[in-house]
């Protein structure tokens, strides 16, 4: 099982991220549904929370996200799963970065801990003006870069490098640790 990293929130520190405080990866809710990339609290947005308690919190077994509206970023977030092209160079994330221009060597990137398949999910960091409103629906249906979703959004955040994917539907699976590329 991959173990929380604490000392991988420091760049979101340095970038003037707030965090968001999540759920241990393991934690599945009453119904059966794992919640381990859920915030602990519907209060979330409002929250300030530093990154002394942030680490605080992974220290004791949470999960950490990032929210996306306080540091100036677009978040590019890339889920092989939901992709059919994965692994061919028409897949969804190549074919958004080609669209809009962004070299990937060139940029901040997660691995996400998705355990599921050889192919592990992205999350790309665009830096953009703080007061950016550009377009971040994509339709859901058939639109043209599948497994793809933008985060820039007051009300959207993401799980930080540190932190691990909760994993499958299998409730006994964890995933692996997220971490910067």
């Amino acid at each position: 099982m991959a173990t929380l990293n604490p000392n991988l929130l420091k760049q979101y520190a340095q970038a003037g991220f707030n965090f968001v405080l999540l759920h241990n990866a393991a934690f599945v809710s009453d119904r059966g549904r794992k919640l381990g990339k859920a915030a602990r609290s519907k209060s979330w947005p409002v929250a300030e929370v530093s990154h002394q308690d942030a680490i605080h919190h992974m220290n004791k077994g949470g999960n950490i996200g990032v929210q996306m509206s306080t540091a100036g970023y677009l978040v590019v977030d890339y889920d092989p799963r939901a992709d059919e092209n994965a692994g061919t160079p028409e897949n969804g994330l190549q074919r958004i970065l080609d669209y809009i221009g962004v070299n990937i060597a060139n940029t901040a990137r997660v691995v996400t801990g998705n355990p599921e398949g050889k192919a592990k999910g992205q999350h790309i960091y665009l830096k953009v003006d703080p007061d950016w409103r550009g377009r971040t629906k994509l339709p859901k249906d058939s639109h043209p870069f599948p497994g793809v979703e933008l985060k820039h959004s007051a009300g959207q955040y993401v799980v930080a490098a540190g932190s691990v994917h909760p994993g499958s539907n299998d409730l006994t699976q964890l995933g692996d640790l997220y971490r910067w590329h």
